[in-house]
């Protein structure tokens, strides 16, 4: 699973930005990472502890690997409606998408 710094450096690569905010927002990754980069980052939804999910079919929401203050993660997410790519960070008992990584 990727950490922070590896969601950062996926959307910049694909978005061709450079910088130092994390979690990093772009305005266009989105729209790459649908269409071009082999990731297929499919709609999932995402869903909430009692096993009730949201919005399958419009929105995508991947774990990162990195904690934030210990209660929460760090969470990448991409609505199909928008060219976009946006981090965030939520509780660790949201059910979200994890996207494994290859040695």
């Amino acid at each position: 699973m990727p950490s922070n710094a590896e969601w950062d450096a996926l959307y910049r690569s694909v978005d061709g930005t450079s910088g130092t905010d994390s979690p990093y927002d772009s305005k266009t990754a989105g729209k790459y990472l649908k269409t071009k980069s082999g990731f297929s980052a499919l709609p999932g939804g995402f869903g909430n502890s009692d096993g009730y999910f949201n919005y399958i079919g419009s929105n995508g929401v991947w774990w990162s690997a990195s904690e934030y203050e210990g209660y929460y993660a760090y969470n990448r997410h991409i609505i199909y409606t928008d060219d976009g790519a946006y981090g965030s960070y939520n509780d660790k008992s949201s059910l979200f998408s994890v996207r494994c990584l290859k040695d």
